[in-house]
């Protein structure tokens, strides 16, 4: 039988402390930002398109697979802010640049602030953090993508603005 590694969930203070110590840099502060406040996977990330990120008074991701998410006011400042220095076109890459040498730079920011933390860490802290509010499991399950409960998924409806709430929790967390 494998032997099961335990990682450690990254603490909500040094979630943000490596947030803030990517500032400096617009393209990876909107990394991860949208891996941290939305709970994205890296390769999530790496995939998603200029087309794929809706702006605006209810910021949306469109995730492979289908997912539709309102995600954090926080994480959508940060794209913007990455986004207004760029001429892209919707077709291209959102964080273009970053899909090869992502997890060298979390680890790099990480490890400035005194934290040991990769890209796969981000994801296991937004689900922590969406987990303290004590949602249903069927939204942490649509929220962050997790297909579990595919039988159950189909059998229970998600209320309409279960993704604005799930927002506002990792808003509430990891918000700037």
């Amino acid at each position: 039988m494998p032997r099961t590694v335990q990682r450690p969930i990254l603490a909500q203070p040094d979630a943000r402390a490596l947030l803030a110590a990517t500032r400096v840099d617009p393209l990876l502060h909107a990394a991860v930002s949208v891996m941290l406040m939305a709970g994205l996977r890296p390769t999530e990330a790496a995939r998603l398109t200029v087309a794929d990120y809706a702006p605006g008074d209810e910021p949306r991701l469109r995730v492979v697979g289908g997912r539709h998410i309102q995600i954090a006011r926080s994480a959508a400042v940060a794209m913007d802010a990455y986004l207004a220095s760029q001429e892209a076109e919707p077709g291209e890459p959102l964080l273009l640049g970053l899909q090869e040498n992502l997890p060298q730079l979390v680890r790099r920011a990480a490890e400035q602030v005194g934290v040991q933390a990769g890209v796969h860490s981000l994801r296991r802290a937004a689900i922590a953090a969406a987990l303290e509010d004590n949602p249903p499991h069927s939204h942490i399950e649509a929220y962050f993508g997790i297909n579990k409960a595919l039988d159950r998924k189909a059998l229970t409806p998600l209320p309409e603005g279960y993704d604005a709430g799930m927002a506002a929790t990792l808003e509430a967390a990891f918000g700037f």
